[in-house]
């Protein structure tokens, strides 16, 4: 081989310096796009956290409540304070009169259910006698000592008869060294007030809500934090305000002595409570880190394989030429011409073409084979969801439920619950996914029905069919009821106008191509809500109908959207969707699908 070094020297830089320019190109915008990815997908997880989590605290203050209001609304509570406040002595009523504490005792006990765990519940009268329900330990005070403790006072100054207490005065009540709060309701009538009944429960309550791996959660009430999971957090952030001062409002992040955290806030305004939940951004941070050391150290791996490679591949495409210099080098010194012979390769980029047809040919297959199982997949899943319901037992109980109301002068209720058995006889009804028209119409009107009871006068409807013979146009189950039950839970939601009305059209498109069209007078889709189903609608269509495309399962929706990738599964093409606003000022959906028959 008679190449310079100088020269191979050349090729071989050239190549690393262009090898590596485009490693770290890549690496910066895969790093860059991985950030901002990550910290969707992150945020994301982070907010369904938080809604969980405020879900829970906000069914545990509504638990407390409802004992509370059982509590004071109960006759046997309010006669046994009005004997309490007739009785005159500095001693606890209770402890005098042990079958009226055993009576409360029971009561507070049939409220409250069996788990009293970090939970203490009292009722306290207005002069001081007091009954305690908690698996703290026991106290014991006279009349005037107790009544030091009360918090009548309280209800008087904040003009309410009930309120939440975040974090209680150390007193009578705080039998426990466990930090606590309280919901406070005051027992009272037309007459007069009789004391008030306290539930505490220790934050060892809300331990079992927010503990969660990296996470760290706060809950504020008026305008500070009364627990968090980590305190020394707290005081690194220097309270509320000062994460109000730290916030990034674009990207809803702050940073803590260098730490960037994720930070989301979820409000109860029933109790004027919030809660705050932050997620340090080295929790995906690290993962991309690692990622792209991995992708490095493989990209260097590639380099000198590919730097091997170039060498070879240079050394096997020189070696013909280097053969026929040297040839005609010895043809110039002595004219030998005997040995020489005509050079013949293999054609390598006819190799390389013919083994590219072959690879991409049997990509092809494989995207058609896996595309096949993942529709198999769905259908199966769609099956399987028809069979969960256990019709028999079902059909039984709803019956027995609609001669009840009949018994009772309801028919009303058994119209309700022949609705309901009819809609479910059609859901468990598995013998073909394809059914008349009428069929889904019927179903729609139950539907319908159900839903005229609820709203009573309020709800109208209008339907209308035009050029279809219903019995004989075959279509997907499920098509026309997740339209008409979208103007119920979009539409009419929030909304305060004097009636609802539901516009109904079936017709022809042309020929061969069924129209279906369902408007509302509700509130109508916001610019969100058409971009979200636009882009869930390329999705659907991308995974479905590109059988070169990666199966896509992110969308957002579900009924207009299930609909739709239904009916594009079952027709594959000349399925239409397009939402927007009807005549009637609300939302508008219409879907053309082609014709079939029986």
């Amino acid at each position: 081989m008679r190449l310079k070094k100088r020269f191979w020297g050349r090729i071989l830089w050239m190549n690393v310096a262009l090898i590596l320019a485009v490693i770290i190109t890549f690496t910066v915008i895969r790093m860059s796009a991985g950030v901002k990815r990550e910290r969707a997908d992150t945020r994301q997880i982070l907010e369904q956290v938080a809604a969980a989590h405020t879900a829970q605290l906000e069914a545990l203050l509504d638990d407390m409540n409802r004992l509370t209001y059982d509590l004071v609304i109960s006759n046997s509570t309010l006669e046994i304070l009005k004997k309490a406040n007739a009785y005159e002595g500095d001693t606890n009523y209770f402890s005098i009169y042990p079958d009226d504490r055993r009576e409360m005792l029971q009561m507070m006990q049939l409220m409250a259910g069996a788990n009293l765990r970090n939970t203490s519940v009292q009722i306290v009268s207005a002069k001081g006698d007091y009954v305690l329900l908690d698996t703290y330990r026991s106290v014991g005070y006279t009349r005037s000592e107790m009544l030091a403790y009360s918090k009548m006072q309280e209800f008087y100054d904040r003009g309410v008869n009930k309120y939440f207490e975040e974090e209680a005065s150390a007193n009578g009540f705080s039998r426990s060294e466990e930090p606590y709060f309280s919901y406070l309701r005051k027992i009272t009538d037309a007459y007069g007030d009789y004391g008030y009944v306290e539930i505490q429960k220790t934050t060892a309550s809300l331990d079992s809500i927010f503990a969660s791996f990296d996470m760290i959660s706060a809950v504020s009430y008026g305008g500070r934090f009364f627990y968090n999971t980590k305190n020394d957090f707290m005081e690194q952030s220097a309270g509320l305000s000062g994460i109000r001062e730290m916030q990034d409002e674009e990207d809803s992040l702050i940073r803590i002595n260098g730490v960037s955290y994720l930070f989301v806030v979820s409000e109860i305004p029933q109790y004027d409570l919030k809660v705050y939940t932050f997620l340090p951004e080295s929790y995906y941070s690290s993962r991309i880190l690692q990622e792209i050391a991995w992708m490095l150290l493989q990209s260097l791996l590639l380099l000198a394989a590919m730097m091997a490679a170039l060498y070879l591949i240079s050394r096997r495409i020189y070696r013909p030429v280097d053969t026929l210099i040297q040839k005609m080098e010895q043809y110039a010194t002595d004219g030998d011409i005997g040995s020489f012979q005509s050079l013949r390769e293999n054609d390598e980029i006819a190799t390389f073409d013919a083994v590219f047809v072959r690879m991409m040919e049997k990509i092809h297959r494989q995207n058609e084979e896996i595309l096949q199982r993942q529709v198999r997949e769905l259908q199966v899943s769609y099956r399987a969801l028809q069979s969960q319901l256990a019709p028999h037992f079902l059909h039984n109980t709803l019956y027995l439920i609609g001669l009840k109301g009949e018994e009772h002068d309801a028919p009303e209720i058994l119209d309700m619950c022949s609705c309901l058995t009819r809609m479910m006889a059609y859901c468990v009804d598995r013998k073909t996914d394809m059914v008349p028209l009428s069929s889904e119409i019927d179903y729609m009107n139950y539907y319908l029905e159900l839903m005229e009871y609820r709203y009573l006068d309020k709800l109208r409807t209008e339907q209308k069919m035009e050029d279809v013979d219903s019995q004989y146009i075959m279509v997907p189950k499920f098509i026309l009821q997740p339209l008409v039950e979208n103007c119920f839970t979009h539409g009419f939601k929030n909304c305060t106008k004097e009636f609802f009305l539901i516009r109904i059209f079936i017709g022809r498109e042309s020929e061969g191509t069924i129209r279906i069209m369902i408007e509302d007078n509700g509130n109508g889709f916001s610019e969100e809500d058409l971009k979200r189903i636009e882009k869930d609608r390329a999705l659907i269509h991308e995974s479905i109908v590109n059988p070169n495309a990666r199966f896509l399962n992110e969308t957002t929706g579900v009924g207009l959207i299930n609909t739709y990738a239904r009916l594009l599964l079952q027709y594959k093409e000349g399925v239409e969707l397009s939402v927007g606003k009807g005549e009637l000022g609300g939302g508008l959906v219409v879907i053309t699908c082609p014709e079939q028959t029986a």
